[in-house]
């Protein structure tokens, strides 16, 4: 960790949660990171923090501007070194969301969409504005309380998948993909016409994929996972546990016609209220036919959409109404 870049990444941190009016923090675990934190919010915010050492039992908390605080107020600053072991990380992190709400935890050091990312090499598939754009979409899944579990449909590699598990440490997590590229019985002759040999280039590259042993080695909160592998909507319809849900938020990744026709069709009317639909690849010019769907979709249910663009692709987001129950 580069203390200097480290230190000015936890004060603009905490400079922008005291401008949201938050005023009483929690440091956890207090280690090198967490000392830089303290830090920051002594000598540059003047802030005599509540800070808490590994046990997270507050009786024990030092450095407290006042003896007596309401839980429910605090702000916990994770401090986590980005060279820590995974299993440790996720082992601080569970700690952490055994004691207080989601809402309450801020990871210091990872990508926000609220603070800079000058701290973050992104050498991943997922772009830096897509894991922005996606962590902003959980935001507001927390902030408006919105209740239900997390999806994908159209896994590939597991990027996009990772990042989802990670934004929501506290939800079941279902991924559905065939593991083997497109189902045949999904890509038409129309499609094959107007997409020529790009679509059975795309078809080979995404069957290309980790064995569901690796996949859930990638989850940094693998216990809340489940891989549902198949062809959708099988293997979601005919599944009572999946079909019966509620769903915060769906991320669709799917580049043919019927299969995202057949995501929204079977995700929209299990989205609860205020919960949001994400939609990859809606700018992609060689893949039509899933926006087609798309704004096929999107017109029947008279919903606008907001989107990013990024190297000529793009992911789209429409939120159901968080005031109706429809």
């Amino acid at each position: 960790m580069n203390i200097n870049k480290a230190y000015q990444k936890a004060l603009r941190v905490i400079q922008t949660l005291i401008n949201h009016k938050k005023q009483v923090f929690l440091i956890y675990p207090y280690s090198t990171a967490g000392r830089i934190i303290k830090a920051a919010l002594n000598f540059d915010c003047g802030i005599q923090e509540l800070c808490c050492v590994q046990n997270m039992e507050e009786e024990s908390a030092f450095f407290a501007k006042e003896q007596t605080f309401t839980r429910e107020k605090v702000t916990v600053l994770l401090a986590l070194d980005n060279k820590l072991p995974e299993d440790e990380c996720s082992n601080y992190r569970h700690d952490i969301l055994s004691r207080y709400h989601f809402s309450q935890v801020v990871d210091v050091f990872s990508p926000s969409v609220y603070f800079d990312e000058g701290m973050f090499d992104d050498d991943s598939y997922y772009t830096h504005s897509r894991k922005m754009f996606m962590e902003s979409c959980s935001r507001e899944i927390y902030i408006n309380n919105v209740q239900g579990s997390i999806a994908e449909c159209g896994v590939y590699q597991g990027d996009s998948a990772v990042i989802l598990n990670e934004l929501f440490p506290d939800r079941e997590l279902f991924l559905f993909d065939t593991f083997s590229g497109y189902d045949e019985s999904d890509m038409t002759r129309q499609e094959y016409d107007s997409w020529g040999e790009y679509m059975m280039f795309c078809h080979k590259r995404f069957s290309v994929t980790p064995t569901i042993e690796a996949l859930y080695q990638r989850m940094p909160w693998r216990d809340r996972v489940h891989i549902m592998k198949g062809h959708f909507p099988d293997t979601a319809v005919d599944n009572n546990e999946i079909a019966n849900r509620k769903y915060a938020l769906v991320n669709l990744d799917m580049n043919l016609y019927l299969p995202m026709k057949a995501g929204l069709e079977f995700f929209w009317p299990k989205l609860s209220p205020g919960g949001i639909l994400l939609v990859d690849d809606i700018r992609h010019k060689g893949l039509p036919s899933a926006r087609k769907a798309f704004d096929e979709f999107c017109k029947a249910k008279g919903v606008s959409y907001a989107t990013i663009t990024y190297d000529g692709m793009g992911m789209a987001a429409v939120s159901k109404n968080l005031y109706l129950n429809s």
